[in-house]
């Protein structure tokens, strides 16, 4: 997976919105043009959100990985941990995308009602 995540970390916000359209569309996605499939991840993402901060905020991993210091190895570990969160949660739709989203756009921000690096 840690190569995947690298790439993934590479590629700008709209790349990963145009592919997570892509992965919600289907077959139909070969249709739409590029700007009409950000839309469609972007209002995805805004009506799974309490969804994904419910069930990212509080597993142990996420905040194990938030409490390593800043840097790549918090990246990938952040990544990681969201994937598996996700993929309990999410079905049909791969999930590393996303968790990069996620992880690029701010846990803590995310988080930041949920305080996540409160003690368990």
């Amino acid at each position: 997976m840690a190569p995947d995540i690298e790439r993934l970390l590479l590629v700008d916000e709209d790349d990963l919105l145009a592919q997570i359209g892509r992965d919600i569309a289907g077959a139909s996605a070969r249709s739409e043009p590029r700007a009409h499939l950000i839309k469609m991840a972007r209002d995805w993402l805004s009506i799974n959100s309490v969804q994904f901060r419910d069930a990212i905020c509080a597993n142990p991993a996420v905040r194990a990985a938030m409490k390593l210091s800043p840097g790549r190895e918090r990246q990938l570990a952040s990544v990681v941990a969201v994937s598996d969160v996700l993929a309990s949660v999410l079905i049909g739709i791969p999930v590393v995308t996303i968790a990069v989203l996620l992880v690029r756009n701010g846990i803590d921000g995310l988080c930041a009602d949920r305080a996540l690096d409160a003690s368990e």
